[in-house]
């Protein structure tokens, strides 16, 4: 399977990295893999290469997401090249600016733990899907 490209504000890497764990048990690549160097000369140019080979971008929503430039950019970059966004709330409200940007995407809520092992199967299952599209769609 491709790689899910995982969005976050480094504000939140914890989260993140829970959220790729959870991810990694299904079986699922999530980049980056923990190996990211900020800031080095290929680093943007290696950010949007990945979005454009994923299978779909997972974005981690916050109260910090707003105020992050480069999840802003990974946004765009994924909506200017067609692959497919799956936002996750993962602390604040519904009403995330990012999510009512993203009007008829499909969103996961894992605010609360009772929520999370049932949002992460869907969330997987939306993510099985877009690759499964994407496989067709290269064939």
């Amino acid at each position: 399977m491709d790689h899910i490209f995982l969005s976050y504000s480094f504000k939140d890497i914890e989260r993140a990295r829970l959220l790729r764990e959870a991810l990694r048990l299904y079986g699922l690549r999530v980049w980056p893999d923990g190996l990211l160097t900020p800031g080095s000369p290929t680093w943007r140019a290696e950010l949007e290469n990945k979005i454009v080979q994923a299978s779909c971008v997972v974005v981690i929503l916050t109260k910090d997401t707003p105020q992050s430039s480069w999840v802003t950019a990974a946004v765009n970059h994924a909506i200017d090249s067609n692959i497919p966004i799956l936002p996750v709330v993962m602390d604040g409200t519904p009403a995330h600016p990012l999510l009512i940007e993203l009007q008829g995407d499909p969103w996961f809520d894992l605010r609360w733990s009772r929520n999370f092992a049932s949002e992460i199967r869907e969330l997987v299952s939306q993510i099985q899907r877009y690759h499964f599209a994407r496989t067709a769609r290269d064939l």
